[in-house]
């Protein structure tokens, strides 16, 4: 026997026993997993973040589909000052909106 044939007997794997894979199994079933991998406090922690995202979807949403809204682009500039009060000084600006046509039953 030559020494590539002694390196590849050693080298090979030998067969588990026929039972192996059941104990393994059983193991694996025997593992309670779920409760060691995220502690409680965390679970409520992503529970709670999770509602608090979806009020906060459902406010922006109720917020966009709120059809009274008047676009800002309406509004006219009329008159705009600085005055200074103490070491703070205010930018004072007033706008108008267009006043809409009120209809008369003549």
């Amino acid at each position: 026997m030559n020494e590539i044939e002694q390196v590849l007997r050693k080298v090979q794997p030998t067969e588990p026993s026929p039972d192996y894979l059941q104990r393994g199994l059983a193991e694996i079933d025997e593992f309670d997993g779920a409760a060691q991998l995220v502690s409680r406090r965390w679970r409520y922690a992503t529970i709670g973040l999770a509602l608090l995202f979806a009020a906060s979807l459902v406010l922006n949403i109720a917020n966009w589909i709120e059809d009274d809204r008047e676009a800002p682009a309406n509004a006219m500039l009329v008159h705009s000052e600085l005055r200074q009060e103490g070491d703070l000084i205010i930018r004072e600006t007033r706008y108008e909106y267009p006043e809409t046509p009120e209809m008369t039953h003549d």
